[in-house]
């Protein structure tokens, strides 16, 4: 599975390219990229119980719950703007790509993959091809906060983190200059 820093990022270049006509505004790309991050936040509630990984990969890891979330997200900041049916296949898109990340990536704690197609099936998928050395943080649910924390700290999740930045700064590059060109092509800016 992906670092926190590698879903953020994709989840901001989702949210800077937007979606077309659709202008985000920086705390609206800032929902995007926490959208990306969103899935990860079942490890709160087991850090709270004293074992990080009991809930994680749950039904936050799902379409369902992906299309629950975005599309809340966006009745929510669409009721602001005007534009809820616009905003969420951008809130989904950076919800969904948590799990695409995830689908590609290395799990070796049981049950293997990500509930995909929760509430229809509780079937784990995971792709056989893995794109991604992906983060090591437990070896099983019931390890303990310390033991979880010093896992994420490893040398082994430094590099994956670094080759997470080598793919995902490229895409955030390219997501920028995506934006920068649709901003100078939208109705009423000077060329």
């Amino acid at each position: 599975m992906a670092s926190p820093v590698g879903h953020l990022l994709v989840g901001y270049g989702i949210g800077r390219v937007g979606g077309g006509q659709v202008a985000l505004d920086g705390w609206l790309v800032g929902i995007c990229a926490l959208l990306a991050v969103a899935p990860d936040f079942d490890f709160v509630l087991g850090i709270l119980q004293g074992q990080p990984a009991l809930h994680h990969q749950g039904v936050s890891h799902s379409l369902g719950f992906a299309v629950l979330v975005s599309g809340f997200a966006a009745i929510a900041v669409g009721s602001i703007r005007g534009d809820a049916w616009r905003l969420w296949p951008i809130f989904f898109a950076a919800y969904g790509s948590h799990l695409a990340i995830d689908l590609f990536g290395p799990d070796g704690r049981p049950p293997i993959g990500i509930p995909l197609l929760w509430p229809f099936a509780d079937t784990p998928f995971l792709s056989p091809i893995t794109l991604l050395p992906g983060m090591h943080h437990a070896a099983s649910s019931d390890v303990s906060n310390d033991q979880w924390l010093a896992a994420i700290l490893s040398w082994a999740n430094a590099r994956a983190l670094l080759l997470e930045l080598v793919f995902a700064v490229p895409f955030v590059a390219i997501s920028e200059q995506l934006a920068r060109r649709r901003r100078r092509r939208l109705p009423g800016r000077s060329h």
